[in-house]
């Protein structure tokens, strides 16, 4: 079933309405894990545009499941994006207690690493980015705050050195490109026919 969210409705793409009120199809499952996985889904959907509106979203998942950390963390960056940095930290650090093994772990440190550079917290930011380009190399997301972090502080040379080691990495980013307006930005590589 695909399900699509218009206003305060629950759509089944394939036409079929179900009301908020429809006890028939969502009592039972409540507490199933697919509803979970759908408080996420429209959590992320929401968090572009409206991070205030992906959180309730977010807390519905983990009243399901206390315990996924993917709800955990998905709470992450929209705390960040909505302006509250600082209650961040708490969700993400759940998720890696729950599952510190996790393949998501890296962007995980990232959403840490996130944090700490809106909070100004530029050291803790530094050791966060860092675990987190240990744990993924290929992510580039971590080394545009870790370059911040630096910057921030003054330590200018770490940041020209990560820029060096950013740009030597394979993130699937075709070199840097420096338009009329003298800002760095990356372009997708050319694909040869």
């Amino acid at each position: 079933m695909h399900i699509q969210w218009r206003d305060k409705r629950m759509v089944n793409v394939r036409g079929r309405r179900q009301k908020n009120g429809d006890q028939t199809n969502r009592s039972s499952s409540r507490k199933a894990p697919g509803d979970r996985k759908r408080h996420i889904a429209k959590g992320n959907i929401l968090q572009h545009g409206n991070p205030e509106g992906a959180l309730p979203e977010y807390d519905a998942a983990l009243e399901i499941d206390p315990n996924s950390p993917g709800a955990h963390a998905s709470k992450v960056m929209a705390l960040v994006t909505a302006g509250r940095a600082r209650e961040a930290f708490s969700p993400v650090q759940i998720a890696l207690r729950l599952s510190p093994k996790d393949p998501s772990a890296g962007a995980w440190h990232f959403f840490l690493c996130h944090a700490h550079v809106h909070v100004r917290q530029y050291d803790e930011a530094v050791a966060e980015c860092r675990r987190s380009i240990n744990l993924n190399k290929l992510d580039w997301l971590p080394y545009v705050d870790l370059i911040s972090a630096y910057g921030a502080t003054g330590q200018l040379e770490m940041a020209q050195q990560t820029l060096a080691e950013f740009d030597c990495n394979p993130t699937g980013l075709h070199g840097p490109v420096v338009p009329s307006n003298g800002l760095r930005t990356f372009e997708q590589p050319a694909v040869s026919s």
